[in-house]
């Protein structure tokens, strides 16, 4: 979802929603790694019990909502932020069909609109593996370089389709 309302949302809208959940993208190499990690672990180690072996997968080094719509904006997006009502309404009162987000109106109605942000806590899952402690900040060249990534393959997807 994260592309899209980038790419749809501050984009193509030029909104964002004045409100989310904080921001914990982890690396897919990251995260593989970190699932080996545990999975071995977990195996091997019978003093735990089997309570203890549920673990989030989230980058410990999450940023907030609004640090994250800075860090958009220091990469170049140029957009407002409006209430996530603005937001949706704007979404459902768009005429640009080839707006990804309008797929998504209604799970972002109900994430949105009802309040239903969650958090979840990295804490066990950092004291158990090495691995994530070392997980990369999200800062604005992380954002940067998932960005450029992004609209690289959105080029290609559009050039492959005129062919």
């Amino acid at each position: 979802m994260a592309p899209m309302m980038i790419y749809a949302g501050a984009g193509q809208l030029h909104l964002m929603p004045n409100m989310g959940e904080d921001i914990n993208w982890i690396p897919v190499n990251i995260c593989s790694s970190v699932l080996v990690d545990l999975a071995l672990k977990s195996s091997f180690d019978i003093s735990t019990s089997p309570n203890e072996h549920v673990y989030h997968l989230l980058n410990p080094h999450s940023i907030t909502y609004d640090q994250y719509l800075h860090s958009l904006r220091e990469v170049g997006f140029t957009f407002d932020t409006v209430s996530p009502e603005e937001f949706v309404h704007a979404i459902l009162n768009s005429n640009d069909l080839s707006n990804p987000l309008i797929k998504l109106s209604s799970f972002l109605k109900q994430k949105f609109l009802k309040k239903n942000l969650s958090k979840f806590e990295t804490i066990q899952t950092v004291q158990r593996c090495d691995i994530l402690q070392n997980c990369p900040k999200i800062d604005s060249n992380l954002i940067q370089l998932y960005s450029n990534y992004w609209k690289k393959t959105h080029q290609i997807l559009e050039e492959e389709e005129e062919k």
